[in-house]
């Protein structure tokens, strides 16, 4: 409005203004947009080699199941599980070669996105089994399929293949899933238990490779060897095949899977040779790590691990008297379960293998207790010294109750025996028949009974402020009242384990009933 005739800013561009470079600039901007179009990119010529990898990796970079998701009638029609693993592998193929490396490691994309589909349930699980047979697939390792780099073992720190690592890891991440367990999801777990039976060979392979030899110093690798993390993506597999968790507490992974080991699955498991790959590996792994235990502060990722293998031969030896009968001809392992150090590191995983041991070894068809040397064990032996620790043991948890001491590793190993026996039938039986010689069995109901008989000694804090909720749910000790009561309750399931076998309704004169249960 005020500009002037004479003012400089006061000009007329005219009609052709836009007349120039500018249209065509948009244009290539237009056309660079549209070549990251998936459809677009397959279909131009114009693009160098390097744009095509940098428009991919982008693609490959958003790619996402939230991105993705449909209904299960489109998903289908559309072949998504079926493309998606496709694209996994063709990614892995890329793994090792320079000009392509950087697109082979965008793999996790396609395959997390399958994964997520296959775990939803909201969709009935619909790409779990494109999903299982792409881990098939994963697990076998062969070059023709994932390519020459995915398909090569480390030998140098004894690293699993790529293909055969993830193929693992997306396993375990199926086993621990609680999407697919359940009644109402049997059928899908039940595909999984296929899919792992199917795989025992490609498991041995794994341990075989990457076990220690016995020359092997495991104290001068300050790094965490490939063993340990096999073993623990093992152990949760294994976990899903027997039911029982015997990573952690041994209670059961789903009550649909208590007794799901069956003679057939033992016996292929057996002949497979991956049951004897887990002993080797728990004997050839022993060392120094074992003394480690004693110092709960000082336990190590290897200390854990070998636990977790123990326990896992204990669970399949116990649910199956095929593999119980090998275990107990193995040298390699019962020269550690017979030792004092193991004892000492856990006296409630040498109860229960003396209880397992003693049985197998005493049945007139059973094998002898093979060890090293000329050493040889009764099962009368192995009863004794159930019996003698059991009544041990039961001395250090009233003691430690009694004078306000209870340490939570004391108790939580005194549930885990309980949820043992609860978990395992054939190891209840075992341990019954331990106790039951002479006048065993009385001692060990009353050692039972007095433990029953110190709880009330948990002193309540009597502390004027704080939370009086809290103070309802927490002891001095520092061991909350549901814990106490799941003791009370441990104990009272022993004392009636024992009581059954005899035929007899009576118990100790211990009021067995509570407003706790």
């Amino acid at each position: 409005m005020f500009a002037t005739e004479e003012d400089p800013d006061d000009f007329d561009y005219g009609d052709d203004r836009y007349v120039g470079s500018h249209p065509a600039q948009v244009h290539d901007v237009q056309v660079i947009l549209d070549s990251f179009n998936a459809k677009k990119l397959s279909q131009s010529r114009f693009l160098t080699a390097d744009e095509r990898m940098h428009r991919l990796e982008s693609l490959l970079s958003e790619l996402s199941y939230r991105r993705i998701t449909v209904g299960r009638k489109a998903w289908n029609n559309w072949k998504l599980s079926k493309h998606l693993s496709s694209l996994t592998l063709e990614t892995l193929q890329c793994l090792g070669d320079a000009k392509l490396d950087s697109l082979g490691l965008k793999f996790n994309n396609p395959l997390m996105a399958l994964r997520d589909r296959a775990m939803d349930g909201l969709y009935g699980h619909d790409a779990l089994e494109t999903y299982l047979e792409l881990i098939r697939v994963l697990l076998k390792s062969d070059s023709a399929q994932v390519g020459e780099y995915a398909a090569k073992n480390t030998m140098k720190d004894k690293g699993l293949s790529p293909s055969r690592s993830i193929g693992l890891s997306s396993l375990t991440s199926v086993c621990s899933s609680p999407d697919v367990m359940g009644n109402t999801k049997l059928k899908h777990a039940v595909k999984i238990r296929e899919t792992i039976m199917e795989c025992l060979d490609e498991f041995v392979d794994c341990i075989e490779f990457v076990r220690p030899k016995k020359s092997d110093n495991l104290q001068k690798d300050p790094s965490l060897p490939t063993w340990v993390r096999v073993s623990m993506a093992l152990s949760q597999v294994m976990d899903f095949v027997t039911g029982v968790k015997s990573r952690s507490d041994c209670c059961g992974t789903d009550e649909s899977f208590k007794d799901s080991l069956s003679t057939s699955d033992a016996q292929q498991i057996l002949q497979s040779g991956l049951f004897r790959e887990i002993i080797l590996l728990f004997g050839y792994t022993e060392g120094s790590e074992v003394e480690n235990c004693l110092k709960p502060r000082t336990a190590t990722a290897t200390v854990v691990v070998r636990e977790q293998l123990s326990r896992l031969i204990l669970v399949l030896s116990s649910k199956s008297q095929i593999l119980g009968k090998y275990a107990a001809r193995v040298p390699e392992l019962t020269n550690i379960l017979y030792s004092d150090s193991f004892r000492q590191a856990s006296i409630v995983d040498a109860i229960c293998w003396y209880s397992l041991l003693g049985t197998i070894v005493s049945t007139n068809k059973g094998p002898q207790l093979r060890m090293k040397g000329v050493v040889t064990i009764s099962g009368s032996e192995l009863k004794t010294k159930c019996r003698t620790d059991f009544l041990h043991f039961c001395e250090t948890v009233i003691d430690a109750i009694k004078n306000d001491t209870a340490s939570n590793s004391i108790v939580s190993d005194f549930l885990r025996l309980s949820s043992c026996f609860q978990q395992l039938p054939y190891l209840t039986d075992c341990w019954k028949e331990a106790v039951s010689s002479g006048a065993g069995r009385q001692a060990i109901k009353t050692a039972i009974s007095n433990i029953m008989k110190a709880l009330p000694a948990f002193s309540v804090r009597n502390e004027v402020d704080g939370d009086k909720e809290e103070k309802k749910k927490v002891s001095r000790s520092g061991v909350d009242f549901g814990t106490i009561a799941a003791v009370r309750k441990s104990c009272k399931s022993l004392l009636l384990s024992l009581d059954i076998e005899e035929g007899s309704a009576n118990l100790p004169s211990t009021r067995l009933s509570s407003k706790t249960d």
